[in-house]
């Protein structure tokens, strides 16, 4: 066997590095081989243009997700939100009225980021269109974002490089094919002008305002609505959330969800006087934390008149001096923490999964109440209070709303203490149950404070004091209709007395409103005995003219517009609309006129059109250039909110899913 080696070791040799060389360049491959994704490759997805695709059609592009999911790539593609790349390269700025506009006008129009199927959709809309990304645009891409050296090498020792190419390929031609799409069009001159117009085109107007406050002359605190007034309401307003404060006509009458909380609070200052400090370790930490620890010197008598002088201090000048309050503050932060520690060993007894129940819950699993979980908080209050006397105490609270909760002076603002750091209040996680909220999704940080009525909360609780709490939520009420008229009947009353104001201003509106188109707005309302008794001078305005629209000018971006804001009138696009909008006079109509109701704000407006002050050249000199600045961002921006949308791009490209296929088959199969 030796002779055999010796002769032909050169031969092995050569076999050996062919072999290592098959294995480092075919590794990617062989790796690919083993990256298979879990599931069926029959297992349909959907059907594209008809045609039905599988999850082995899909199966390249959702690799190279995976790819794009890496730690190294998920914070630099950000694939879900691949508009945010495209906005950059559209040249689109973090600025006032820039980049985020553009992503939450497409979160509204998606409500959500993109998921695997649109991905796949995009990529494979991208492939048909012919977007072209040469390999020197992936390595510009890959240099620029600094997936070179480690970090790729880190990619690499869990995906095959052409993979990773691929991914970041089809990534940079998703982004390419939405820039083409959303260049906007030229602006023209009519587009300008029109811009001109709606900016600078001012309406002059008398307003008369009638509103319905509890402190109108239009409010009757005297009247006494009916019990038909007062079912009708409470009918139509008690499914509605609470709101004691609405300025509106909406109101509500829904009792909000509250909780019934126990706890055990374990009182950090009883335990303090139990540390035991080690003399030499306080004199460390005197030595590290000497100008901390400070004494009053004494002063001279401030001067007889202004403001005391506040009293001087300065360090101890000896450990010796500090001693004590060195040993308090040392005991107090031993204390803290032994009250933390008996709290989760509290937590830990009462979490103790059921006998017979061998599966211990993870740290995401809800903790298992025992069986006697009624009197499980009574037990534990005993058997600690006998370890540590003077130390555990027990509170129920009744049920209680969440801004009550809130408020409550010792819990209040007590909150969650996992690893060192503050999680939520104790109020927040008190809601936190099934049946008051939904199950947070896996992962979620939340998921750890999610549990059933009854069960103990698997985390402690601390306030700035150092007391630690143990808590549950023994009982819930659920948002609900109050179970009779008569537990709101007093906000019934006067609910129904503004209905009655609001709708006695609608009248004297229209009443006003003819008198007006006849004889002008001003000459009405002073003519009208009725009207002066129920309103006073202020009632009558004349705003500053205004346009449809107000420019907002911002250095080196495109400007920010938005609705006038009128005083007296609001900010009402429709109502500017239809102001500018009014007919031309008439014989019959010498006035031009108009009411409106503006039920938001229990109030109705008799506005008096006295003339349009077309705009200017100076006008049209100073708003051209912002014109189209605001015109061309406005263009893309609607290009790429279209572009992006969940059902445009299911649209493009003829998609339905496996569950929009089956809907009309399920409908035929139960009609």
């Amino acid at each position: 066997m030796m002779k055999f080696f010796r002769k032909y070791t050169k031969h092995l040799l050569a076999v050996f590095m062919a072999l290592l060389l098959i294995i480092w360049l075919a590794g990617d491959a062989l790796q690919s081989l083993l990256m298979n994704r879990a599931g069926r490759q029959d297992f349909e997805r959907g059907t594209l243009d008809g045609r039905k695709i599988t999850q082995e059609d899909a199966a390249p592009v959702l690799q190279q997700l995976e790819v794009l999911n890496s730690p190294e790539l998920r914070s630099v593609t950000n694939w879900e939100m691949i508009w945010l790349s495209a906005l950059n390269e559209l040249g689109v700025r973090d600025d006032r009225s820039g980049i985020y506009q553009y992503h939450f006008g497409i979160m509204m129009s998606r409500g959500d980021v993109l998921d695997e199927d649109e991905w796949f959709l995009l990529v494979t809309e991208a492939r048909r269109n012919g977007v072209y990304v040469p390999n020197e645009t992936v390595e510009e891409f890959k240099a620029k974002s600094g997936l070179i050296g480690p970090p790729l090498a880190r990619l690499r020792r869990n995906f095959p490089m052409r993979l990773i190419n691929e991914a970041i390929r089809s990534y940079l031609m998703v982004q390419q094919q939405a820039v083409a799409a959303c260049k906007a069009p030229p602006i023209s001159e009519a587009d300008i002008r029109d811009f001109v117009r709606q900016t600078s085109e001012k309406a002059d107007v008398a307003v008369v305002t009638l509103a319905a406050t509890e402190t109108s002359k239009l409010f009757d605190g005297n009247y006494a609505p009916t019990e038909d007034e007062l079912a009708r309401l409470f009918e139509k307003h008690k499914n509605t959330a609470s709101q004691p404060y609405a300025q509106g006509l909406d109101f509500g009458y829904q009792q909000p969800e509250a909780a019934q909380i126990e706890y055990l609070r374990i009182s950090a200052d009883a335990l303090k006087n139990q540390q035991q400090i080690d003399e030499t370790f306080a004199y460390s930490y005197w030595d590290r934390h000497r100008n901390e620890f400070t004494r009053e010197v004494a002063t001279q008598p401030s001067p007889t008149t202004g403001p005391a002088s506040p009293p001087r201090r300065e360090p101890y000048a000896t450990f010796t001096e500090a001693k004590a309050e060195v040993i308090s503050r040392l005991q107090k932060a031993k204390a803290d923490e032994a009250a933390l520690r008996i709290a989760r060993e509290i937590i830990d007894e009462l979490t103790k999964p059921e006998a017979g129940n061998a599966t211990q819950p993870t740290a995401e699993q809800t903790a298992t109440v025992p069986a006697d979980a009624e009197d499980a908080f009574a037990k534990a209050l005993l058997k600690w209070s006998a370890k540590h006397p003077g130390t555990v105490s027990r509170v129920s609270l009744g049920m209680l709303e969440r801004d009550a909760l809130q408020k409550n002076a010792e819990i209040g603002q007590v909150t969650a203490r996992v690893g060192g750091q503050q999680g939520p209040s104790l109020p927040q996680a008190a809601f936190l149950v099934e049946g008051l909220a939904n199950r947070p999704e896996q992962g979620s940080d939340q998921l750890r404070y999610f549990r059933k009525p009854g069960e103990t909360c698997g985390v402690a609780f601390a306030d700035a004091n150092g007391n630690a709490f143990v808590f549950r939520t023994a009982e819930i009420r659920p948002k609900q209709a109050p179970a009779s008229l008569d537990l709101v009947r007093d906000r019934l009353i006067r609910d129904a007395r503004l209905v009655r104001a609001y709708e006695r201003a609608g009248e004297q509106a229209k009443a006003l409103h003819e008198r007006a188109a006849k004889e002008g707005l001003e000459a009405a309302f002073r003519n009208s005995a009725e009207l002066r008794e129920l309103l006073d001078e202020t009632a009558l305005s004349h705003p500053t003219p205004f346009g449809r629209k107000a420019c907002i000018g911002i250095p080196g971006a495109a400007p920010h517009v938005m609705p006038s804001s009128v005083p007296g009138v609001g900010s009402d696009p429709k109502l500017f609309d239809a102001i500018f909008g009014m007919p031309a006079k008439t014989a019959t109509q010498p006035s031009r006129v108009l009411v409106w109701e503006q039920p938001e704000q229990r109030r109705w407006l008799v506005i008096e059109l006295k003339r349009i002050l077309p705009p200017t050249k100076d006008d049209y000199s100073n708003y051209c250039t912002q014109a189209i600045a605001y015109l061309q961002k406005e263009r893309q921006r609607e290009l790429l909110v279209e572009w992006f949308n969940r059902d445009q791009i299911k649209s493009r490209m003829k998609w339905k899913s496996v569950a929009e296929d089956r809907e009309p088959q399920a409908a035929a199969t139960k009609g």
